[in-house]
């Protein structure tokens, strides 16, 4: 066994003996920052403290209670409770009792309470008034709270919790600037503070909900089921972790002693939007079709059970259901053969303009006797008519055939081309569970269990009726978040929690034509059994709409997450010391298979010369019926892999005077790579010597391959474990006075392994099909035994370091860092009068260790001197060496560029999402917040910053990746592809003061019918993102790419005009970069951003109110009420003629209207 390994193995060994000590430990000792705390101090008239004083803290909706004691300097901490309202009482011998008036507790709310009790006796109280605060004075953590009732304010569609993140400075959205879009998607792909994308924790009830594949959320919880939200974009509280920029915090209602509930209904229907503005443009009169309702309620109170339990101040109960249904008609169009075609007669296919395709016979191919002396030039007849006998069509086309319908409309011009067309409903189907119930076992414990399940299932249409339609198979996205906790107080001042959960995520795409006997075509059994999956093929005929479904076929994908988590708080003195532990496995489990190929291409009906076919010769489908076709399989292991997390924190929040609190905190965490059950995964190993050494004549110092898990002596992991991963964090609260507090705070987050980074390669293999003899010009008709082997097997692990040999590979690198982000801010938050709060300060971060994906066999920067040598033609030394066939290093001949490269045996060596980024963020941001007070609500934010960075999100799939050189990773530093300068954020809620409960004309049916009338707005604003203006990679850099070159000019215009055609920037700025140059033109242009967003959203309701418990809610949501138009961004390809101009094309949503209809009790 190598040292490393061995190294590695014991030092894993070490971690898990660890990991259980610390396990074992923290059950025997670990607050959720989510659940609200409260704490303070008891002091007598004198100022001195009273020790072993009563404090009792109850919830007003559900009379359960808690209580402690204080300590010996009158401090005193009571357990974690969940947000509502909430009044404290304080007694002790001696003294009258102190109570304070009821008070409302938020999702991760530190409150302090500090009470001043009066000699008297203890029957006598005094009720003390003490308005909340709206600033937090003792923890330095940045973020904003969403209460229900402000959430149930702002007109929202689809009606999607997480939408409404980006109400928070420092949040933005992964969606482009312009886009107004709303769905329900699942995809965490938001930033916060300068963060990744897809890298936030989110949380529900302090339980992770997220799983790794992707880190795409695991349960959306209802709008009507969340208490409140809390968006913590500067978390320093050391039990934060695993995240590369915030915690979002979810809150889920609970019962009460009341019984409580709703129904609601919510419709859209595309009647009542707004035609967009290409539509008007074009002078269409109609709008596609568009249809949804969500639908649902919510009910929760004590839990009773006639004779048996009255779980009146002890047991309460929720429930919450919604369903969503969603239909959206949309027009297609496509080509589908003609009934002559289908019996072969070409006769009548013909262009747009009616020139008619000929059709040549392959088997008449022959070298041309006309030739030049010692050319292989090869010409071909004619099909008499045009026709193809029927006795040469092969059955299979004509079966396939039979699966195209008949076309419905006349084709473009005089052809066939777009002969059919249907108008089909996309369908969209949504239900949602949400259900908790909390148990008050004793004063000192409590409990609750909660569940929450949702299932969205997104069908596109079978346009042509059955399950051979060009689409995507059906999406079935189910997911499920469970958790159990439990609250101990162990004594005065010392608070037990723990909690236990599973998160899990799918996503399923089964064919309609799941277990199809592809017999029925003709194909042989041996080509169908030899498919692991076996539904319809897909059938790519040039000239014709695909055949079969488009996508990724099958797929089934779950990805769990198990979570235990343990705290313990003790109050000691001054200090408030908090220690816990957090553990989690991630078992992820991955089924795909792609579909049998079946493509023909019209190359062998095209002539006359085959190398060179004259324009409108040769058909796609002719090819098929002749029985010459391309056959692709792609052999594909079920993949099961997992990997566990395991941190420890410890924080010590040090009063170091009753206004200024200092706090401390280290968290460890360790999150072991991944493993797969049958060790079916690669790393690159690009040092080990290569099986090739020695044997290719001209080359030596050959290295590099991938290295196979469990094996040789490697470990099962496909990396190494990064062992470095100590985030201090340090935080400091000043209250200056009641009313303004002073925060600063510096923290280091571990973020989590990058999603999908590992590799199959070598467990899964690809064949095709031969198509044609050594001529590649004479077909070889064998569609109906296409692989008379069957199929190539996958070789595993059994090449080692020879796997791909001649082919690119691909996988992590063995050894690499976790990215992580680092935070620090400053801040001022100031409470004014009216119940408003305004903050502003100055929140940056860097991003290090950021993943990418990397070429490493990109030809050195030194060998670009060459120029056009390198694309020249030598001898190939790998002749006879490398012997796949489908390979270009088995050629006699290879590009002299190739055999410079690093590792000139692959024409690919890309690591996933290698540690090699970095990031930098500074921004002012401020916050303006009004509670409902008057019947006004308020919550403005304002976030001014710059982002600067290297790489894109994971994998590119937010945002533009990838080096254009990738020897010079800091070349690429520019303005960020998501850097957004200026954004504006304003929601507004006002209520009349007409109506039942309000100050004004409350009473009467007038008052009822009248009154109740109240209006919401959301608006949004920014300026943009930058443009990135691309450069043809014509130069082959053999692994980079190219970018334009600055000559001197300003790209911005001053003053332009956003007309069709007009130029957005100055193309004159840049030119095309010479070949075998990068160019240096930057990333993303500093001065030119694509239109920005600006948008206003409107709510418009009506409350009638029957009695004090019964109402009924009609409101009306207008989204881009004003029916603002953003276009899309201008042309930024150097090549095109549009080069810099803009294109009138809407990329917002017109304006939409949603009726809402509520019935509260």
């Amino acid at each position: 066994m190598p040292q490393s390994e061995h190294k590695e193995r014991s030092h894993i060994m070490t971690n898990r003996i660890s990991g259980f000590v610390l396990l074992l430990w923290a059950l025997a000792i670990p607050v959720f920052a989510q659940n609200p705390v409260v704490s303070g101090r008891l002091s007598d008239s004198t100022g001195a403290s009273l020790p072993n004083a009563s404090v009792r803290l109850t919830n007003r909706a559900t009379a359960v209670r808690f209580e402690t004691t204080t300590n010996a300097e009158g401090y005193f901490v009571l357990p974690p409770v969940q947000p509502g309202l909430y009044e404290i009482t304080a007694s002790a011998t001696g003294f009258k009792e102190a109570r304070l008036e009821p008070f409302r507790l938020e999702i991760g709310q530190a409150r302090t309470v500090n009470l001043t009790l009066q000699p008297g006796e203890v029957r006598e109280s005094i009720t003390v008034s003490d308005a909340a605060p709206l600033i937090t004075t003792s923890r330095p953590d940045r973020g904003s709270v969403v209460e229900n009732k402000f959430l149930m304010s702002i007109p929202l569609n689809v009606r999607n919790p997480y939408l409404l993140l980006a109400n928070v400075p420092g949040v933005t959205t992964g969606r482009l600037a312009g886009d107004n879009t709303a769905s329900q998607s699942t995809t965490n792909n938001f930033r916060i503070n300068g963060g990744r994308g897809s890298t936030s924790e989110i949380l529900i009830d302090g339980a992770a909900n997220t799983g790794t594949y992707n880190n795409q959320v695991s349960a959306m919880p209802q709008l009507d089921s969340v208490q409140e939200f809390k968006v913590n974009t500067s978390p320093y509280a050391a039990e934060f972790g695993r995240t590369g920029g915030g915690v979002v915090s979810f809150s889920i209602k609970s019962g009460t002693n009341d019984l409580h509930g709703t129904f609601h209904e919510f419709l859209r229907n595309s009647v009542l939007d707004a035609a967009g503005f290409n539509a008007n443009r074009a002078g269409l009169t109609s709008k596609p079709s568009f249809k949804r309702n969500q639908f649902g309620l919510t009910s929760g109170g004590p839990v009773w059970l006639p004779r048996l339990y009255n779980g009146r101040n002890r047991t309460f109960w929720f429930f919450a259901y919604e369903g969503l249904r969603q239909r959206s008609l949309n027009p297609y169009t496509g080509t589908v053969p003609t009934e002559l075609e289908r019996r072969g007669d070409f006769s009548q296919t013909r262009d747009t303009n009616g020139a008619p395709f000929l059709i040549y016979d392959p088997r008449t191919t022959q070298l041309d006797p006309d030739r030049p002396a010692g050319t292989t030039r090869y010409i071909r007849a004619l099909f008499p008519g045009n026709v193809i006998p029927a006795s040469l069509i092969n059955p299979i086309a004509t079966n396939a055939v039979r699966y195209y319908p008949a076309a419905t409309q006349r084709g473009l011009g005089q052809s066939d081309i777009s002969n059919f067309f249907v108008a089909a409903a996309n369908a969209l189907d949504g239900n949602r569970v949400d259900a908790r119930v909390d148990h008050q076992i004793s004063p000192r414990h409590s409990a609750f269990f909660r569940y929450n399940w949702f299932q969205n299932i997104n069908a596109q249409p079978l346009v042509f009726g059955h399950f051979a339609s060009p689409v995507e198979t059906p999406n079935r996205i189910p997911g499920i978040n469970i958790m159990g906790s439990h609250t101990w107080s162990l004594g005065p001042g010392s608070i037990f929690q723990h909690h236990f959960s599973v998160a899990q995520s799918e996503t399923n795409r089964t064919p309609l034509s799941l277990n199809f006997d592809q017999t029925q075509l003709g194909l042989p059994r041996s080509l169908v059994d030899g498919q692991r999956v076996k539904y319809f093929p897909v059938f790519s005929i040039s000239g014709l709409t695909q055949l079969g479904v488009t996508g990724t076929g099958y797929n089934a994908v779950k990805s769990r997450t198990w979570q235990y988590n343990a705290s313990l708080t003790l109050l000691r003195g001054r200090h408030t010391f908090k220690t816990g532990f957090d553990a989690r496995r991630f078992p992820v489990s991955i089924d795909q298979s792609s579909p049998l190929a079946i493509s023909a291409s019209g190359a062998f009906t095209a002539g006359p010369n085959p190398q060179a076919a004259a324009a409108r010769t040769g058909r796609g489908l002719a090819d098929l019926m002749l029985g010459v076709a391309t056959v692709s399989y792609t052999l594909r292991p079920i993949e099961l892999h997992r990997h566990p997390y395991y941190a420890f924190y410890f924080q010590d929040e040090w009063k170091l005077t009753s206004r200024l609190t200092l706090t401390a905190g280290l968290r460890y965490s360790l999150e072991l790579p991944r493993t797969e059950e049958k060790n079916q995964y690669v790393f690159l190993d690009l040092e080990s010597v290569s099986p090739l050494e020695g044997r290719v004549p001209g080359l030596s110092g050959l290295r590099g391959g991938v290295g196979f898990t469990g094996v040789n002596g490697v470990g099962r992991r496909t990396q190494i474990a990064d062992t470095t991963n100590w985030d201090p964090r340090l935080g400091l609260s000043w209250e200056v006075n009641s009313t303004t507090v002073v925060r600063s705070g510096f923290g280091v987050f571990t973020s989590s392994i990058a999603p999908n980074t590992d590799s199959a390669l070598g467990f899964q293999r690809t064949t095709t099909s031969l198509v044609a003899q050594p001529d590649g010009v004479t077909p070889l008709f064998n569609l109906s035994n296409p692989l008379p082997g069957g199929f190539v097997q996958p070789t595993g692990n059994s090449l080692g370091l020879a796997t791909n040999l001649g082919q690119g590979i691909s996988g992590p690198l063995r050894r690499q860092r976790l990215p992580y982000q680092i935070q620090w801010s400053l801040d001022v938050q100031r409470q004014l009068p009216w119940k408003t709060v305004v903050e502003a300060g100055y929140a940056a971060s860097a991003g290090v260790a950021l993943p990418s994906g990397v070429q490493y066999n990109q030809l050195p920067d030194q060998f670009l001197s060459l120029g056009t040598q390198l694309n020249a033609t030598v001898p190939n030394p790998f002749l006879n060496v490398i012997t796949d066939p489908t390979s270009t290093l088995s050629r006699p001949t290879v590009q002299r560029g190739q055999l410079l490269r690093p590792y000139p045996q692959f024409t690919g060596v890309s690591a996933s999402q290698a540690p090699v980024g970095h990031s930098t963020y500074h921004s002012l941001q401020m916050r303006v917040e009004r509670r409902f007070d008057a019947g006004l609500a308020l919550l403005f934010a304002y976030t001014r910053s710059k982002l600067i960075d290297n790489v894109g999100d994971f994998g590119g799939f937010l945002g533009p990746g990838g080096f254009a050189n990738n020897n010079c990773f800091s070349c690429d530093r520019s303005l960020s592809f998501y850097d957004i300068p200026d954004v504006v954020r304003l929601s507004l809620r006002y209520e009349l003061p007409f109506g039942v409960g309000r100050p004004r004309m409350n009473r009467g049916w007038l008052a009822r019918m009248a009154g109740g009338w109240s209006s919401g707005l959301y608006f949004t604003w920014d300026n943009g993102t930058p443009l990135q203006v691309t450069n043809p990679n014509d130069s082959n850099s053999f692994g980079g790419s190219a970018r334009p070159v600055a000559t001197g000019q300003r790209a911005r215009l001053d003053g332009r005009k956003i007309e069709d055609g007009a130029l957005y920037f100055n193309p004159a700025a840049f030119s095309r970069a010479p070949q075998f140059t990068f160019g240096n033109v930057s990333r993303n242009l500093p001065d030119v951003r694509i239109p920005g967003t600006k948008n206003f959203d409107i709510l418009i309701e009506k409350r009638i109110s029957f009695t004090e418990r019964l109402a009924l809610d009609f409101r009306t949501e207008l989204f881009n009420a004003f029916n603002n138009v953003v276009f899309a961004g201008p042309q930024t390809s150097i090549v095109s003629a549009d080069f810099g101009r803009i294109r009138l094309l809407q990329a917002n949503v017109p304006r939409q209207i949603q009726f809402g209809l509520r019935f509260s009790y």
